[in-house]
């Protein structure tokens, strides 16, 4: 009988004509709404993702079949009472019909036992339906809770400054990762602010249909996304917050919570959402947790295919699909080499990922426009300095002894004399192949850009790989054993002379970024770089020789630590031990000043530098005793002239004691990563 039933058909139907796909929803790419599998699913052999929504639609029908309706539902339940059933409005009994008319993944949260749910046992349960049912809540618009959405809503903040938050973002990174799709996140802007708009005229409801058909697609992920910005954007800003709480704590914290690991349809917001979270967490010192972060970008990236070549697929032919086409693959293709930089930065000692893993275009190949103020330059150089930090560090760090020959040689002796053969082979190379062929083409640039760091920032972390390469050779200057390890002393020399030239234009470097309000207060990196030239720096002091920019690198450092630095404060406390460890050693006269402040050399100091927005211009000029800080002329951060530094050439004799504490210095120094 129930089969006889005609199903009345609609007069007027609203809205769209077919609805995207899940993945062509989450990429925001056209999607053909073909079924089974839309077109786009199956060029990418994806036809078991390919997931159509369901969606409530609005529709015009007779109040005669709607009569006709009711009619047939007061029918039914005549019959059923008369057949000695229970009333189905009975809750069990209601439940259960609903069950068996409506079968969604709501039973999946029923609190009846499993011997009431009958229905699940059916064969015909069984189908790709079910399944898919499982993980709803990854792609329907119900995982915004009326809940969810009102801690969101009373931790927003006000637009104007949330825009001023996003912009501060946006022109720390736009020029070097691809953090940030600006236009889009305008449009989450305006989504989520309009939304909260309407529910406060509407007594706190919210419009969950128009959060369905949003422009910017909200879902939980670009709240995380949104909230991760605004907590960054406090952190480069070092925001002062009222109750006293480190800056932009609480945006994090929320951010954090919304993320969620399971999610099985991956987009950008995803990818660029972990990346902010970590590269927040690695300003509080949070190791374990950036690892994680930044791996699941990583791995992400590589599942979605974004470190490999993609053609146009034949099933795409008219001009908008390929626009669109073109323009994913080159967000794809900026996404990946920002991960893979950020990722390979971070891991040095372990790194995940190889160059030769990966054939996608690099930053500079076969461009495609974007709206977005992008410099793919500077993204193609950092790809290049993180290959040879990943290469180098590897060869210097890893257990490079080990062969698959089983006669391979493993003395002490013979391991030095490796490493020092990699040491200088490796400084070698990096000259040739990266710093003149890359670097030189910013020989004549300003570094201290205004409004941008970019230049600075790849500066920084080339003279950081520099250091990482020659620390360990330093060692070999006090070891008695040298001799039979060192062939060649003015190739040592010269190396460890690289390295100390690198320290000291990194200290250099970063005290022009102070001076022109750059200097990011809280960061990680910033702090992390002043310490690992410091650390050389004292070692080459070892030596009998001083160079100045040891106290202004320890003034800067002990500044950022007061101003509540996480990883500046952990940093200091080691300069203390080392403090410590230089008294066990009488005739090392060098000790380390822990009370000068950045005001003792730069005579001009004031409060924090706030790191104003890209509209605010400084000029300021400051001296330090023989030093001039000028940051409107290029600098020499090349390390070109290394000959300006000598090293050697006064080489001290200590006694027995005295070597054997700088040893221990040395040692403890050594073991620190950078």
């Amino acid at each position: 009988m129930a089969g006889n039933v005609e199903k009345p058909k609609p007069l007027k139907v609203f809205g769209r004509t077919h609805y995207a796909c899940t993945r062509c929803k989450l990429s925001k790419i056209k999607c053909s709404g073909e079924k089974p599998a839309c077109s786009n699913c199956k060029s990418v052999n994806k036809e078991f993702a390919c997931v159509y929504p369901a969606k409530d639609r609005k529709i015009v029908i007779m109040e005669s079949d709607l009569n006709k309706l009711h009619d047939r539902v007061e029918h039914l339940e005549t019959l059923l009472r008369q057949s000695g059933q229970s009333d189905p409005t009975d809750s069990s009994s209601q439940s259960e019909l609903q069950q068996q008319t409506n079968p969604s993944h709501q039973y999946l949260y029923s609190e009846q036992s499993p011997s009431s749910l009958s229905v699940v046992e059916k064969p015909e349960s069984y189908g790709s339906i079910l399944f898919e049912d499982v993980f709803a809540p990854e792609f329907e618009d119900t995982s915004l809770s009326s809940n969810m959405l009102r801690v969101c809503e009373q931790q927003l903040p006000d637009r104007k400054y949330a825009m001023q938050l996003l912009e501060k973002v946006y022109a720390t990174y736009s020029s070097e990762f691809y953090l940030i799709d600006i236009a889009e996140m305008h449009d989450l802007f305006d989504d989520v602010y309009s939304l909260f708009r309407r529910s406060a005229a509407n007594n706190g409801q919210y419009d969950f249909e128009s959060i369905a058909n949003s422009k910017s697609g909200m879902n939980q992920t670009s709240f995380s996304y949104l909230f991760a910005v605004l907590a960054f954007g406090e952190q480069l800003l070092n925001v002062q917050t009222p109750e006293g709480k480190y800056p932009g704590i609480k945006h994090y914290l929320l951010a954090e919570r919304l993320f969620r690991l399971t999610k099985e349809q991956i987009d950008f917001t995803f990818i660029q959402c972990a990346l902010l979270l970590g590269l927040y967490a690695a300003n509080l010192s949070r190791y374990n947790t950036v690892y994680n972060y930044l791996g699941v970008a990583a791995r992400s990236a590589v599942a979605q295919g974004y470190h490999r070549q993609k053609e146009i697929p034949k099933s795409i032919q008219s001009d908008q699909e390929i626009f669109a086409f073109r323009r994913h693959a080159e967000k794809a293709k900026l996404l990946w080499w920002s991960v893979f930089v950020i990722d390979t930065t971070w891991a040095t000692k372990t790194v995940h990922f190889q160059y030769t893993d990966t054939d996608v275009d690099l930053p500079c190949e076969n461009t495609f426009p974007l709206s977005e103020e992008f410099d793919p330059n500077i993204l193609e150089v950092n790809v290049h300095l993180t290959k040879y930090i990943a290469k180098f560090v590897r060869l210097i760090y890893g257990p490079n002894i080990r062969t698959f020959s089983i006669n391979y040689i493993n003395t002490n002796q013979f391991n030095q004399k490796l490493l020092l053969k990699n040491i200088i082979k490796s400084s070698r190379d990096l000259v040739n192949d990266f710093e003149t062929p890359l670097l030189g083409q910013f020989k004549d640039s300003n570094i201290i850009e205004r409004g941008r760091r970019n230049l600075a920032n790849l500066f920084l972390r080339y003279h950081q790989l520099i250091i990482l390469i020659t620390k360990p050779s330093l060692s070999l200057v006090f070891d008695a054993s040298a001799p039979s390890v060192v062939e060649n002393y003015e190739d040592l020399f010269s190396t460890i002379s690289k390295g100390l030239f690198t320290s000291c234009a990194t200290i250099d470097l970063i005290a022009n970024l102070f001076v022109k309000h750059k200097i990011f207060v809280l960061g990680f990196w910033d702090s992390q770089h002043l310490f690992a030239a410091i650390l050389y720096i004292i070692i080459a002091c070892l030596d009998g020789k001083y160079y100045p920019q040891l106290n202004i690198g320890i003034a800067l450092l002990r500044f950022m630590a007061q101003r509540t630095n996480i990883n500046a404060k952990k940093c200091f406390d080691k300069l203390v031990e080392i403090n410590k460890l230089l008294m066990d050693a009488p005739e090392v006269k060098l000790r380390l000043n822990l009370y000068a402040s950045v005001a003792d050399f730069i005579t001009d100091d004031k409060d924090a530098p706030y790191n104003p927005l890209p509209q605010s211009s400084l000029n300021t000029t400051s001296s330090t005793g023989d030093f001039k800080f000028t940051p409107v002329l290029p600098l020499p951060y090349l390390p070109e002239p290394y000959r300006i530094i000598t090293y050697g050439t006064n080489k001290k004799r200590y006694s027995e004691s005295s070597r054997s504490a700088i040893f221990t210095l040395i040692n403890e120094i050594q073991g620190w990563d950078d």
